[in-house]
């Protein structure tokens, strides 16, 4: 896949004293991430509830949050982590889907007919993945961000909402922006989650990034992690609060890694492959 939101890169984290308050203020070198929004009226215990981890199909450990560390099986619409993948591909060197039994796809062309059997059957993942196409002009005829966009409000998954968040924010749609990012944190994505909490600072709103930065630290967001140390720094969390977000994240990390996944990952990311494409 040529471009992609599923993993965008943050930015550097960096701290400036505010001038009215003196405490350090938390931001990243992508500026356009911050945007002066309030709110929604999402009540704090939908917000803040810990995102459940959807399992691999094969060997129902929790998949990644990060859609390219997954495998989509554009054939039949499953999500595989990269570990079963390579296993797979060690025991039939044809590497058939272990659900359908199809051989992947041999041509752009077989690719672009699978997904659109998944997206005329309103598969989330295929929607979003075909919003992607078309917001970046590959595999599709022309690129068409309108068509993206309706994509991803049909799909609903968690990375779609992303997505949707990211294109209002470049159009300049603050009523938008922030809805989307909490829409996308409620189910599960992390990396809206930690936004969230970078807009909240931006507002003086510390109470509620730190809730988002600690939860977002604690499933393995590196950004999250750096930003909460700064809070550290600033006396607003404890060394004993780091020190159990630190627990849970190498608990969590425990749970999902296997030696298969380490080298399923590698092999995928030195030959270009994400998310299954």
């Amino acid at each position: 896949m040529k471009s992609s939101h599923l993993n965008g890169k943050r930015g550097v984290v960096r701290t400036s004293p505010d001038a009215s308050t003196g405490r350090q203020q938390i931001f990243v070198d992508d500026t356009r991430t911050v945007m002066s929004v309030k709110p929604s009226n999402v009540s704090e215990d939908e917000l803040f509830k810990r995102p459940e981890r959807e399992e691999c199909p094969i060997c129902f450990m929790p998949l990644s949050f990060e859609l390219d560390k997954n495998s989509f099986r554009v054939c039949c619409g499953k999500l595989l982590c990269q570990g079963c993948v390579f296993a797979i591909a060690q025991n039939e060197h044809s590497c058939p889907c272990p659900f359908c039994r199809k051989s992947p796809y041999k041509s752009n062309g077989e690719y672009i007919q699978w997904l659109q059997k998944l997206v005329a059957n309103k598969h989330p993942l295929a929607l979003l993945q075909m919003g992607l196409h078309y917001n970046a002009g590959d595999f599709v005829s022309a690129r068409n961000v309108t068509k993206a966009v309706e994509l991803w409000e049909e799909s609903g998954h968690h990375h779609a909402y992303l997505n949707l968040a990211y294109h209002f924010r470049r159009i300049g749609r603050s009523d938008k922006f922030r809805p989307c990012l909490e829409k996308a944190a409620t189910l599960g994505n992390i990396q809206a989650r930690t936004l969230l909490g970078i807009l909240d600072q931006k507002e003086d709103r510390c109470s509620l990034s730190i809730k988002h930065l600690t939860i977002s630290a604690e499933y393995g967001d590196e950004t999250a992690m750096k930003l909460m140390r700064v809070y550290q720094d600033e006396k607003m969390v404890t060394k004993s609060e780091i020190d159990t977000i630190i627990k849970k994240r190498d608990q969590l990390k425990k749970s999902s890694r296997t030696s298969n996944r380490k080298i399923g990952e590698f092999m995928f990311e030195s030959i270009g492959i994400k998310n299954g494409v």
